[in-house]
């Protein structure tokens, strides 16, 4: 997870490549190996997101969130 205080402040760029497809240039990657720690890693995601108050919504989002998982077959 990239800290609060060292993330863009224009967020992180979708690109696309012939290469690697569509990708989030700058996302951080975490090895995992079961299903528990898959949540954590997202728990943590999304405790990192920006939200702050509207005269509409209490709790409005200020940030789209991307989560991505790769699945690898290690023989």
């Amino acid at each position: 997870m990239i800290p609060v205080n060292k993330r863009p402040s224009e967020g992180l760029k979708i690109r696309e490549s012939k290469a690697l497809g569509i990708f989030v240039d700058g996302l951080s990657k975490h090895a995992v190996t079961s299903y528990e720690q898959i949540a954590k890693v997202m728990a943590t995601g999304e405790s990192h997101r920006s939200k702050g108050a509207t005269l509409m919504n209490a709790e409005s989002s200020r940030a789209h969130t991307v989560i991505q998982i790769e699945f690898k077959q290690i023989e």
